[in-house]
């Protein structure tokens, strides 16, 4: 199936387990109308299985285990289970379950993703909201008169520091050491070199 290609290493979410029920009921219904034990192997092949069972029963239990282990990423267990079942729609001796049915338990369980083929589309609460093009001019102007006005700010701090800074030595000049007077000025410096720090940042995030 065609899906967003994000979707099969950074799971969206898991499947709900009732939804798992839902479908493992429909497998149940499918495996019973031909050999069980090679319809069971046949759906463990599509849910990321390998190697034959050495059981029916075996197969079983095997299928359950793959199927809930699929269904951590519930994109991945969508995708088997219709694709298990696209594989056996040739045969024409086994009823199958159709995308409408399986749409219908996606919904029903609040899962957040519709079967559209060859396509697996997220709907609802799953689905990007797309913002217009004046709304996105908005909130771009809007980020950046925020960043003008810190910028401003800081600016206004840095000044108002600066020039404090500058009256204290000043003041202290005519008693001041000569290796006291040398401290203060590297005071100074670093003071400033600080506040130009905090500026470039806040420059550097609006971008």
């Amino acid at each position: 199936m065609k899906m967003e290609s994000s979707w099969r290493f950074d799971t969206p979410g898991p499947m709900p387990m009732e939804a798992v029920r839902a479908f493992d009921t429909l497998t149940d219904r499918v495996v019973a109308q031909g050999n069980r034990w090679s319809m069971l192997e046949h759906f463990k092949g599509h849910f990321g299985g390998s190697g034959r069972s050495s059981s029916e029963n075996w197969a079983q239990s095997d299928l359950n285990d793959l199927m809930r282990y699929t269904a951590e990423n519930a994109l991945l267990f969508i995708e088997a289970f219709y694709e298990a079942c696209e594989a056996l729609r040739g045969d024409g001796s086994i009823a199958l379950p159709d995308v409408g049915r399986m749409n219908r338990i996606l919904r029903e369980h609040g899962v957040g993703y519709e079967i559209k083929p060859p396509d697996l589309i997220a709907v609802g609460l799953h689905q990007p909201i797309a913002v217009p093009e004046r709304d996105r001019y908005f909130i771009c102007r809007t980020r950046k008169c925020l960043t003008r006005d810190t910028i401003s700010e800081t600016t206004v701090t840095l000044n108002e520091g600066i020039g404090a800074i500058d009256n204290l030595r000043m003041s202290r000049r005519e008693h001041c050491e000569p290796e006291c007077h040398k401290k203060l000025e590297m005071r100074s410096a670093r003071v400033a070199t600080y506040f130009l720090q905090v500026i470039g940042r806040t420059t550097a995030s609006s971008r």
